[in-house]
């Protein structure tokens, strides 16, 4: 007659199954988490005040850019490109000097001339007004950036474009003539970037070398 051997595995073994399982969900949301993390793209915000202009002579909206102006705008435009920020969407003033300042940066970087444009004149008066650019760019950002576009140029007027920049930055930006502030932060959209509270990165200020 033969005898039924009864075999029992121990607690530690019989438990490693459901631990086993419970790790693995774990490092499932470690993975998703990080995911998650991932997806906070990288945005970034180039705000620049136009070229030197012209004394008013008649209407400002009108203003045209100086020779110096254009000269300095083009070396900005150079430091912009070697910083490898490639802005695919701008938003920019509709006065004349603003619109000349960007026509010098798109010879000096090509590839603008590929970017979504657009040309309001709200910036304009905007800009004079206290306290109210950096909330009026922010929405103007929002609304006509793509997720996927990673830099946006902004290109405006005192006092605004300064209290704009100051407002991203939390600390004290002063843009003079083809000045341009590189602000950077991460959101998984514009709008989560731009929104109040955010805090943006000053990189850096760029600057014609002879004001530098």
């Amino acid at each position: 007659m033969h005898s039924l051997k009864l075999s029992f595995k121990p607690a530690s073994v019989l438990n490693s199954a459901p631990s086993s399982r419970l790790s693995a969900r774990r490092q499932g949301l470690r993975v998703c988490c990080q995911a998650s993390q991932t997806q906070q793209q990288i945005r970034r915000l180039v705000l620049m005040r136009h070229a030197d202009s012209e004394a008013s002579s008649g209407r400002d909206h009108d203003r045209e850019i100086t020779l110096q102006g254009a000269q300095e705008a083009r070396l900005v435009g150079e430091q912009l490109r070697a910083t490898g920020w490639l802005p695919q969407v701008v938003i920019c003033s509709n006065a004349q000097r603003t619109r000349q300042t960007l026509d010098v940066l798109q010879k000096t970087i090509p590839e603008l001339g590929d970017a979504d444009q657009h040309f309001l004149g709200s910036l304009y008066t905007t800009a004079a007004l206290d306290g109210q650019t950096r909330g009026h760019l922010a929405e103007l950002v929002a609304a006509e950036a793509a997720h996927f576009h990673d830099c946006c140029l902004c290109l405006g007027h005192n006092k605004g474009w300064e209290e704009a920049a100051s407002a991203f930055a939390g600390v004290t930006v002063r843009l003079g003539n083809a000045h341009a502030a590189l602000l950077e932060a991460h959101g998984a959209s514009w709008a989560e970037a731009l929104a109040e509270g955010t805090k943006w990165r000053l990189v850096q200020v760029l600057q014609p070398p002879a004001t530098a």
